[in-house]
């Protein structure tokens, strides 16, 4: 084990990190994840997912009750954290999950899937690594030819008041006094700048943070933080591709206001247009979606596929229904979604839309197109309205299209 993540597993095994319950996160499901690159899994048998830097099992317990069906692997060089997360496991009965001390640096010790995993997760662990660039192609070379990593990096950008805090904190508080010792002073520090730096930014909060967050954020003694260019070159030297942001509305230059300015922003890239929205918001850590180099994009749904296609659900949607009580029964008031990380919720705009959404919130399995669309004509919509509002839901990200082997 190289000094650095000596070093790491020192400071997370004094302060294991994350604290807190089980927390079903953004981008973690695994269907939905597989969706989004074109190739399908052509192994049958349950799907394999490795959390790779799972620490205590925030997520990883989280998704292995959420999905039950999936295979679960968690591996991280925290010694503590796996053995609090075993007694989890067996608390809980949970026959879905291996966990496992192993490097990122090396993979040494573990167990690899017959044709590899079908997702990894790879949240908040990259940028401590001595070598992101090893370690990205390390997980890359245990990932199924179909298979995603969802990835969580610190976004240079968005961190920027943080990074002032800890170069002041260097300069004023050497690191050769111990990790418990530096945090009162480094406390007194960051509150001082919640009336300079940190006023009006995200960041208001680090000096009333628990110990375990605060050292996370300050103190750590080893971080790489990432702008869109160097995350693109970064996935150029492992070989890897882009293909979508886990939260694509965070990226989207219809933040910018209408007009000119928005209409500059269409001009350009993809690749500038993230670049803009990076300088304009406050995005402080970039969450995407990759898969290896010939695994494009899922490519947009033809007016030709859309009856034959399979739908399911989106599972980070939530619905919320309010009901007005009456006499003779309950009346349904209002029915919205919100979809995943996005604070805004969706409501319906007709009576079509909330007969539509009726029926989603109650659908657990896959359906196709043909039958959604047959369930609104009995409604009285017509067979254009109905696949109109079958495509603006795909397009909304309320409804997601599993491979044919997933559904």
């Amino acid at each position: 084990m190289d000094e650095i993540t000596q070093s790491i597993r020192e400071l997370y095994e004094e302060f294991p990190y994350p604290a807190g319950a089980p927390a079903i996160r953004v981008a973690s499901d695994a269907r939905l994840l597989m969706s989004y690159g074109s190739n399908p899994r052509t192994q049958e048998g349950p799907i394999k997912v490795l959390d790779a830097g799972c620490g205590r099992g925030v997520g990883l317990i989280a998704n292995a009750i959420t999905q039950p069906d999936v295979e679960f692997y968690g591996i991280d060089i925290n010694r503590i954290a796996i053995a609090e997360i075993k007694d989890k496991v067996n608390t809980l009965g949970l026959d879905n999950v291996t966990v496992r001390e192993v490097n990122l640096m090396t993979l040494e010790g573990l167990d690899i899937p017959e044709g590899g995993f079908d997702v990894i997760f790879s949240s908040g662990v990259l940028h401590h690594l001595s070598d992101p660039v090893q370690g990205l192609e390390k997980l890359r070379s245990v990932l199924a030819p179909h298979g995603v990593i969802s990835l969580m990096v610190y976004a240079t950008f968005g961190r920027q008041p943080l990074y002032r805090l800890i170069e002041a904190t260097k300069l004023l508080i050497p690191d050769t006094a111990s990790t418990r010792e530096r945090i009162p002073h480094t406390r007194q520090l960051a509150d001082f700048f919640n009336d300079g730096p940190f006023k009006g930014t995200p960041w208001e909060f680090v000096a009333q943070s628990n110990d375990t967050e605060f050292v996370d954020l300050c103190l750590n003694p080893n971080e790489t933080s990432y702008s869109v260019e160097s995350m693109w070159n970064l996935l150029t030297e492992a070989d890897m591709h882009f293909l979508r942001w886990a939260v694509p509305s965070q990226w989207s230059i219809d933040q910018l206001p209408e007009g000119e300015l928005r209409t500059r922003a269409q001009a350009l890239s993809e690749y500038d247009q993230y670049r803009v929205i990076e300088q304009a918001t406050w995005n402080r850590s970039l969450e995407l979606i990759v898969g290896h180099a010939h695994n494009a994009p899922r490519p947009p749904l033809t007016e030709a596929e859309l009856e034959s296609t399979a739908f399911a659900v989106n599972p980070e949607v939530t619905f919320d229904i309010n009901t007005r009580s009456l006499r003779t029964g309950k009346r349904i008031e209002s029915i919205s979604y919100t979809l995943g990380a996005v604070p805004d919720p969706v409501y319906s705009k007709s009576e079509a839309h909330a007969n539509a959404l009726m029926l989603l919130w109650d659908q657990t399995q896959a359906f196709t197109g043909d039958s959604f669309i047959n369930f609104l004509e009995q409604d009285g919509v017509s067979n254009q309205d109905a696949k109109s509002i079958l495509k603006e839901f795909t397009a909304e990200g309320l409804l997601y299209r599993p491979h044919t082997c997933d559904v």
